[in-house]
């Protein structure tokens, strides 16, 4: 899965399976379409992925510090934004 248009992306975990194994998923926010998936939910991969992917300037997501801490360690130039489906819920 890849995108053109990188320097927006959603970030959020999904389950394999409820409450024992999680995955990351990467939604580029102008398509809407997956574009990478890890299949766990640790920061390390997280930042790895992330600096593989300078052009991303914003990132949206969930509360998750995990997530969070992530995306400044990658790179501090990247704008975290609070997800609309989370916001709302």
């Amino acid at each position: 899965m890849t995108s053109l248009h990188l320097p927006f992306v959603d970030i959020d975990d999904f389950a394999f399976k409820k409450r024992f194994t999680y995955g990351t998923l990467f939604i580029d926010l102008l398509t809407h379409e997956p574009m990478d998936m890890l299949e766990i939910r640790e920061p390390i991969q997280v930042i790895e992925w992330l600096q593989k992917h300078p052009p991303i300037e914003l990132i949206t997501r969930d509360g998750s510090k995990l997530y969070a801490v992530a995306v400044k360690e990658a790179s501090p130039n990247i704008l975290q934004v609070a997800d609309r489906w989370h916001l709302l819920h």
